[in-house]
């Protein structure tokens, strides 16, 4: 175990310091080009091989470029690699940091970019002051540069409300597929509530309703416990997925987001997105794909008892 570990070591310390100097000696000798190409071989290497050391060596690179060569023609790609492996290595902190002290350095698109990094930064800290500052100011982003606006009010959004289990969750009223009954979060008060963000041409959400959500239901359906399938208009009809939900034999409520509102608040930023409710209204978690999962269940089994369904 030792030698492994010193191992590991010493391959984090071979990556970083080759690194370190490949991007000084161009830096020494005022390579720019070879400066960035230095950054992009890094981060080629880091695809190759998602390893800490690549990581570390791309941060490196990245670093020297920002430092040596402020009027160079990648400063902006070279701060923006930078900040994402801070954002990879979740060091918010950093981020804070610099941007704090930077941001009004930059102009356009790219301080669009990092603005929305700053707010996401702020948000993982649970600076909410801070964060929907960020929030008000891309509420006025129009034009071309909305869509940078709206990815990282999501990504805010998003840190916000899952960061940690508690925060209240946001009401919304939508229509069922199947009729024009409306149905509020509200109403669902006093019930364990599963929301499933998906769509009829995403693969992935009938996998996963199919595989995990169905058996869920059949199991829980008889507790103090609702489904809730939200599908947006985007690429979609309401009558295509109640169609979809009847031919998998879903039997838990199916909502219509017609204008996405309700995706919006909830942050998704990929499909099937998961998010669990607790009967006081307070999000437990929320997450893309099938990783909050095991929590649902922990949190179902706990509420209701392993042996919830067995018999059913």
């Amino acid at each position: 175990m030792f030698r492994t570990l010193v191992g590991v070591s010493l391959v984090a310390v071979l990556a970083v310091s080759s690194a370190l100097l490949t991007a000084a000696n161009h830096a020494k000798n005022d390579d720019e080009a070879g400066a960035w190409q230095a950054v992009t071989q890094a981060i080629q290497q880091y695809q190759e091989e998602q390893s800490d050391e690549n990581l570390e060596a791309i941060e490196a690179a990245a670093a020297s470029y920002r430092e040596n060569f402020p009027d160079g023609e990648h400063y902006n790609d070279a701060v923006s690699v930078w900040l994402q492996v801070q954002e990879i290595q979740e060091n918010w902190d950093s981020i804070v940091e610099y941007l704090g002290e930077n941001l009004d350095n930059f102009e356009g698109q790219a301080r669009l970019q990092f603005l929305g990094m700053f707010g996401v930064a702020h948000a993982n800290l649970g600076n909410e002051d801070e964060a929907n500052e960020v929030l008000e100011e891309f509420a006025d982003v129009e034009g071309q540069d909305a869509r940078i606006a709206s990815h990282y009010t999501r990504n805010i959004r998003g840190a916000l409300l899952y960061r940690e289990p508690g925060t209240t969750s946001p009401n919304f009223t939508l229509p069922k597929v199947d009729g024009d009954e409306r149905v509020s979060l509200e109403d669902l008060e006093g019930n364990y509530v599963l929301l499933d963000f998906w769509a009829t041409w995403c693969r992935g959400c009938i996998q996963v309703a199919n595989e995990h959500l169905k058996p869920l239901w059949e199991r829980y359906q008889n507790e103090n416990f609702e489904m809730v399938s939200i599908g947006s208009s985007s690429r979609d009809t309401a009558e295509r997925q109640r169609q979809v939900g009847e031919e998998n034999g879903w039997e838990w409520m199916k909502l219509f987001d017609v204008d996405g509102d309700a995706m919006d608040e909830y942050a998704v930023t990929a499909l099937p997105f998961l998010v669990l409710i607790d009967p006081e209204g307070k999000v437990v978690g929320g997450a893309a794909g099938a990783e909050l999962l095991d929590t649902v269940q922990e949190t179902l089994a706990e509420a209701f008892g392993e042996d919830a369904g067995a018999d059913e």
